[in-house]
């Protein structure tokens, strides 16, 4: 499967999916790759919003300026036509913000397209979803605000797997504990997603149990897809 992989704010596609922002290893972990198994393959695309620097003096970039309404509409706009431009992609990996703008344009795809229109993937990965899930019809009435999800029930269709960490405290203390990748799961059908939940905080963990658990939730929404 061609995996399109989007990273967080304040990274690059050079350190996209690390571990810890001091360690330049690069892309999504070559374990969990390698625990994926089959001949995948993976872009990452970096973003055009310059953030300054992280810690190595590499120039991190994002998605959007999540403060400003156009760069973020324009940042959904953008990931569909990258896939039409550039795809076709089986599926789309989103770490962080990347999981927020990828989750948008899903949700708009299945909120505005004709039911046999093909949605721009066949499957979903999310990490570390942020609270900030984008209502992509405030967009259009002029607003930024989190996405509520009774007012958009469990529209997408195809397979997502959801990954998050129980130990993100900074953000269970400001949002609550219902926050980031359970939040994304109330918008995609239950019979067709799967969940894997660490306490390693915001990163994409690389001890042995998780890898596993990593894995067995992706492959099965790689299965659910028809991709082995």
């Amino acid at each position: 499967m061609h995996f399109l992989c989007l990273h967080g704010k304040d990274m690059n596609s050079k350190v996209a999916f690390f571990f810890f922002p001091w360690l330049r290893i690069p892309r999504l972990p070559a374990a969990i790759r390698y625990e994926l198994g089959g001949d995948h393959t993976y872009d990452f695309v970096e973003g055009s919003v310059p953030c300054g620097q992280n810690i190595s003096g590499d120039e991190v970039f994002a998605y959007c300026d999540v403060h400003q309404l156009q760069s973020t509409l324009q940042a959904v706009c953008d990931l569909e036509q990258y896939i039409q431009a550039y795809g076709p992609y089986d599926a789309v990996f989103g770490f962080s913000l990347g999981a927020a703008i990828a989750l948008a344009c899903l949700i708009y795809h299945y909120e505005t397209k004709d039911e046999n229109t093909r949605p721009p993937v066949k499957l979903a990965v999310f990490f570390s979803t942020p609270v900030m899930v984008y209502d992509y019809k405030a967009f259009h009435q002029g607003r930024i605000r989190r996405l509520e999800v009774d007012d958009i029930g469990r529209v997408v269709d195809i397979p997502t797997a959801h990954i998050w960490s129980s130990g993100e405290d900074s953000v269970i203390e400001k949002y609550g504990p219902f926050e980031y990748g359970e939040l994304a799961t109330q918008v995609c059908k239950p019979d067709r997603l799967s969940v894997y939940i660490h306490d390693q905080g915001h990163i994409i963990p690389n001890s042995t149990e998780d890898v596993v658990g990593i894995g067995k939730v992706i492959n099965r929404a790689i299965v659910l897809a028809g991709g082995l």
